[in-house]
């Protein structure tokens, strides 16, 4: 076995609390050293004080990378969480703004290149998640995640195509709620 790519997740920036471009590029940076070209950044969408300029600086930021597929998620607030609790003091985008973000994001990501391919997710051509497409066909996967560990421990696994500590889940785990 052998990783055909990884994902990075960074928050969008909308200029008050802008996630750190420096941390990203290193990160981005060491995965192409390592051989690692099938990259995909996950921008959250309707976050605090974002707008379609600061989606678009974003955007720009993840492309001038060079990655091949950007997820872009609509931030949802949940009952019984922080912000849920706080989310009158907090300036979300209502639903109509968030469509909007979206729609933006959409059109903007086909004008870099960026096909839709699913609700959330926008590659170059041929570079689709195997994974994420596996979801609807039900096929097998093979998945990590690994919280505020040193990425290059996680390269250097990559490049020896270890597979210590990842799960297989199999479509019926899947159904049953396992992930």
């Amino acid at each position: 076995l052998g990783i055909s790519g990884i994902s990075v997740t960074v928050e969008s920036n909308s200029g008050v609390q802008p996630f750190n471009t420096d941390d990203v590029k290193l990160t981005i940076g060491n995965a192409q050293s390592a051989g690692i070209n099938n990259i995909s950044l996950d921008l959250m969408l309707g976050i605090p004080y974002q707008t379609k300029e600061s989606l678009k600086r974003s955007i720009d930021y993840c492309s001038s990378l060079g990655v091949t597929h950007i997820s872009s998620y609509i931030l949802k607030i949940e009952e019984g969480t922080p912000f849920y609790k706080n989310k009158s003091s907090i300036p979300f985008p209502d639903e109509d703004e968030q469509s909007e973000l979206y729609l933006f994001a959409v059109e903007y990501m086909s004008s870099l290149g960026y096909e839709q391919y699913e609700i959330s997710n926008f590659a170059k051509k041929g570079y689709e998640s195997r994974h994420n497409t596996s979801y609807w066909t039900l096929d097998d996967y093979i998945g990590q995640e690994k919280v505020k560990e040193n990425l290059s421990v996680y390269i250097e696994a990559a490049k020896r195509s270890a597979v210590a500590g990842f799960t297989v889940l199999r479509p019926e785990k899947r159904m049953n709620g396992a992930v």
